[in-house]
């Protein structure tokens, strides 16, 4: 023993400074005497010259407990203590236990247990036990010995004072009894409260307290609402008590608060635990002149983020079909996309009860096809819920018995919670200003945006329902597609038969028009019509024609000009003011639209769509809905949609096997693969699309990009549904991290992420020409900036080529002729020539609604029609690549919060934004650790055995799993 002392001095100093801390140190039998050889007790202490020997046969030593407080007097199911050989201990301090009987009869009444405090003992303790009861729990047939070992150790945990320490999150309870109230948000800021509790369990003045708090510098300090007032420096917090009495309480409150998003220290979390502070309890028991000092460790929160919905509304019509009383469906959609609830959500809508319209604007970005333009009119509603029809009429321009519009309550689906009829100033999201909805010259202001109007004008009101669903609670990954919709019915105003009773009522020369045909009369006709550039209507002469199978009009710009005498092609129908045939029609009152960089509008985009929800910590969240509108034209057009989706694989990155896991520790290879497909057959695309360019496309080959521009010279023919897709990578906390893929430099590697990207639109500004990413603190964005969705294949007879390639002719035919669509090549009068010499089947029926077989069309060499019923989607592929750390996550993990996809409408009418749901994988593995140390682990100085010993652990069997998941 004297060896290791002389050998080791710093092992005396480590010990001193552990006791002037107020430690307690606990030795049996000859170890006392390692503390009295490195001079920390005074020499005599534990004597090695006068030994103890415990009664035959076992040595079990008999004793009697002095100091009945002390916990090494509590043990009363052991009648002794082994002892062999052991030392003496000194009598000049605290007596525990004496020996009651012993080998030797004159050993009985000697310290079988001592304990020393004051100076002597450093101001700390030091319990000695001259027995070696540890040895005696294995050595004797008396396996209660282990209990005054326990006694002895737990001792040294053992402190006058009670202290406590708690910590409690503002989490939403009991709605989200799932989540723990200790949990914090990664993504917002919140303050949490910290509760530390003090209490004096011993029977004398506990003095010169002092308790000291040590936070986490990731949050900061927000005060201290109840207890005495701390000191803070830094990220230290103390408070100096003073005396606490005896059996007296002391109970201090004090709160922290976590950064908001947007602080840089929100990028320094890299666990889903956080130690929020350490505590430490100073105080002086006088009775024994020592200082103690109670540590309470880490106190944990589990890092969660704030529920996040997205949402949009938006009409399955994107077309008014013609001009009669049509409705139409609109839809809400949502999804929260994190695990975390969104709660108290509501969604909010109005509903237009009188329906904006609008001439179409200039298309500037290509997404957008049909933008508002100048404000027209609005159709006025009738506010009726009778289901089916309204019992009475208000509003009727065309007096054909139809409402201009209509809400059909019993297409609600689910019932709104409250239904209230407003007036509301229609702010124009195309303008950015209020809308003048009576053309006096006066547009509402409101400046500053608080509701309050500097200047009003009560006939720019319109009306609309506003409609409120109480959604309650969102789960954790929860989506609704939708959640809620409903269907407004309008009736486009017939503009020619408005142009006609216009000219009628100004008594304009009515040509040859019938005299019965007077249309009818719409005061405000004016706003229908075109506009030259001074603002006036436009007058022009309306010529009906008939030619054969044709029968339509058109209008001449020289009002002068009358048809020849005897024109059987030509009939002068008058003069009339020029109708506009091509409008939208507002028909979900909302925020801004999609840009090039944004699907969704901006957060103060709420005035007339919106959900509103709480996190489970109570923060207010709002999501905008944007305007929807649908687009009239006189075309034809099909009902077909796009769609995206995602799938991945995960690939070991040394072999390039695939992997059915991710490794709970090491690296992994995620693929995605996003689709963009659509519906849309090659027919309406041609007619329809962007001419891009030339290409040729893929059907087969699921990871291929689906197309191919073979030319960029255009060929007047569209190409494909134009758009762009933002997938989000979630960048990991806890145990795990996800990133993307980098060149030497750091900046993203494009080369493997999003490879199939082809620039289709260098010339506008508002389009994006290359992909990038836009980083946040737990989150990359990665913007495809632009895509092709190719046309759906129509293949009927299965020899992989598309049946509408080798059509000629036109397609639709009426009583005003033929429809003389840019494609398929030709017209109507060319094929039925064919038809005379070379005659296909018209008989044979055509997949879809919209187009029967006749002899203007030419089904071409593989004597099959193209139709709308396609046998592949049109899809459009992209692949990314992410890079999986593990460090020992297990468990179902989020490794993509989706995709979202914004594309145009070909036809016109609001854009799609559609999104895919997130996506998880499990991660699994086996945590196999070696280590090897020698035993025993402190050896003498001269030959003896040593062993080596070796442990082999699988830290994960069996599995632990997150209870608060």
């Amino acid at each position: 023993i004297r060896d290791v002392a002389t050998t080791y001095p710093s092992l005396a100093t480590a010990i001193q400074d552990f006791l002037e801390d107020g430690g307690i140190v606990y030795a049996e039998g000859n170890g006392g005497y390692l503390l009295e050889a490195l001079g920390l007790i005074p020499v005599g202490t534990v004597d090695l010259n006068d030994r103890v020997n415990g009664p035959m046969p076992d040595q079990i030593a008999p004793v009697a407990v002095v100091d009945s407080s002390h916990p090494l007097g509590f043990v009363w199911q052991s009648g002794g203590i082994y002892t062999v050989s052991a030392p003496t201990l000194s009598t000049r301090y605290n007596t525990i236990l004496t020996y009651t009987s012993a080998w030797d009869s004159t050993d009985v009444g000697k310290p079988a247990a001592i304990e020393i405090t004051g100076p002597d003992a450093h101001g700390g303790k030091i319990v000695l036990v001259a027995g070696i009861p540890a040895a005696g729990a294995v050595q004797t047939s008396d396996h209660t010995q282990w209990l005054w070992t326990a006694n002895g150790i737990l001792y040294g945990f053992c402190h006058k004072m009670l202290h406590q320490r708690k910590i409690r999150s503002p989490v939403v309870l009991p709605e989200s009894t799932h989540v723990a109230p200790f949990a914090i948000p990664a993504d917002d800021s919140v303050t949490v409260t910290i509760t530390v509790r003090i209490r004096n369990l011993w029977d004398e003045n506990l003095t010169n307290t002092m308790i000291y708090e040590y936070k986490n510098s990731y949050l900061d300090y927000v005060d201290c609402p109840s207890g005495p007032s701390p000191t803070v420096s830094g990220n230290t917090i103390y408070w100096n008590i003073g005396t606490v009495a005896p059996g007296a309480t002391t109970v201090i409150q004090y709160r922290l608060r976590t950064p908001p998003y947007t602080d840089p220290r929100t990028g320094t979390l890299t666990s889903d635990y956080l130690s929020v502070s350490t505590g430490t309890a100073r105080f002086y028991e006088s009775s024994c002149n020592r200082r103690d000092i109670d540590y309470r460790h880490d106190l944990w929160a589990r890092v969660l983020f704030s529920a996040h919905i997205i949402a949009d509304a938006d009409l399955n019509w994107k077309n008014i079909l013609g001009e009669y009383f049509q409705p139409f469906k609109i839809f809400c959609t949502m999804e929260n996309k994190e695990r975390t609830s969104a709660l108290e959500t509501k969604y909010v809508q109005l509903v237009p009860l009188d329906v904006p319209i609008y001439w179409v604007g200039p298309s500037e970005i290509p997404i957008i096809r049909t933008p508002g333009g100048r404000f027209v009119d609005v159709l006025r509603g009738t506010a009726d819920s009778t289901p089916g029809f309204p019992t009475t009429v208000e509003y009727d321009i065309d007096g054909d018995g139809d409402p201009d519009a209509w809400l059909d309550f019993s297409t609600i689906h689910p019932r709104p919670d409250s239904v209230q009829l407003v007036q509301v100033y229609w702010f124009n999201p195309w303008s950015n200003s209020y809308e003048d909805i009576d053309h006096d010259g006066i547009r509402p202001v409101d400046s500053d945006g608080n509701g309050v109007f500097e200047v009003t004008d009560p006939g720019d009101l319109i009306r609309a329902w506003r409609l409120v669903w109480n959604v309650g609670q969102v789960g954790g990954h929860q989506w609704f597609d939708p959640y809620a919709s409903w269907e407004l019915w309008i009736d486009p105003p017939p503009l020619i038969d408005m142009a006609i009773g216009a000219a009628h009522h100004l008594g304009l020369d009515p040509g040859d028009r019938p005299p019965s045909d007077t249309g009818y009369y719409y005061p405000n006709w004016r706003w229908w019509m075109e506009r030259d550039a001074s603002d006036n209507v436009v007058f022009v002469r309306m010529i009906k024609m008939r030619h054969g199978s044709y029968e339509g009009f058109r209008f001449i710009a020289d009002t002068s000009y009358r048809p020849a005498p005897g024109d059987t092609i030509e009939t002068d129908w008058g003069v009339i003011p020029y109708p506009r045939r091509a409008y939208i029609a507002v028909l979900n009152l909302g925020g801004h639209e999609p840009t090039m960089t944004s699907p969704f509008p901006p957060p103060e985009d709420t005035l007339y769509g919106k959900i509103t929800y709480k996190t489970i910590w109570g923060q207010r969240r709002v999501v905008p809905i944007r305007v929807s509108y649908t687009y009239y034209a006189p075309l034809p057009n099909p009902l077909q949609f796009e769609y995206v989706n995602q799938i991945y694989k995960i690939t070991d990155p040394s072999t390039g096997s695939e992997l059915q896991a991710l490794p709970s520790n090491g690296t992994a290879y995620i693929d995605f693969k996003v689709t963009a497909s659509t519906e849309y057959t090659y027919y309406w695309i041609a007619n329809v699309g962007y001419d891009l360019g030339r290409f040729s496309y893929n059907y087969a080959d699921p990871w291929d990009r689906g197309w191919t521009r073979t030319s960029m010279t255009p060929d007047t023919l569209g190409d494909g549904v134009f758009g762009y897709v933002v997938v989000t990578i979630p960048k990991g906390i806890g145990n795990y991290s996800i990133d993307i893929p980098r060149n030497s430099d750091g900046s993203p590697d494009w080369s493997k992420i999003f490879p199939e990207y082809v620039t289709l639109i260098d010339t506008n500004p508002h389009v994006p020409t290359e992909p990038f990413m836009v980083e946040y603190p737990f989150k990359y964005e990665l913007y495809c900036p632009q895509i092709l969705i190719p046309p759906a294949l129509d293949d009927d007879n299965g020899d992989g080529v598309d049946d509408w390639r080798d059509d000629y002719g036109d397609r639709f035919v009426s009583r005003t002729g033929y429809l003389h669509d840019r494609f398929p090549p030709g017209n109507g009068e060319d094929a039925e020539a064919i038809f005379a010499t070379n005659p296909w089947d018209t008989s044979v029926t055509i997949e879809g609604e919209l187009a029967r077989p006749h002899v203007g069309w030419c089904p071409g060499a593989d004597s099959t029609y193209g139709d709308d019923v396609p046998e592949k989607l049109g899809e459009t592929h992209l692949s990314l690549r992410v890079i999986w750390h593990g460090n020992g996550k297990e468990g179902p993990v989020k490794i993509n919060e989706g995709a979202v996809l914004v594309n145009e409408e070909i036809f016109g009418g609001s854009p799609w934004v559609q999104w895919s749901h997130a996506l998880f994988a499990e991660a699994k593995g086996h945590h196999i650790y070696i280590s090897r140390n020698v035993t025993p682990t402190v050896v003498s100085l001269y030959p003896d055995t040593i062993y080596l010993r070796y442990r082999i652990r699988d830290y994960n069997e069996p599995h632990r799993f997150d209870a608060a998941f």
